[in-house]
């Protein structure tokens, strides 16, 4: 069963990415959202300072 749901979030990620991005800050609780606001803001820092 697990094995079918991991296929369909491959899935939406190829297909429907920005649905899928949605879908996942949607079920995220606050504390889960701060922490992927920071990684996006840390990973952008990073691709700053790499060019």
């Amino acid at each position: 069963m697990e094995t079918a749901i991991y296929s369909i979030n491959e899935f939406k990620k190829i297909y429907y990415p920005n649905h899928y991005k949605e879908e996942l800050i949607q079920n995220m609780t606050p504390e889960e959202r701060g922490k992927d606001m920071a990684k996006k803001s840390i990973d952008k820092i990073i691709k700053f300072l790499k060019n």
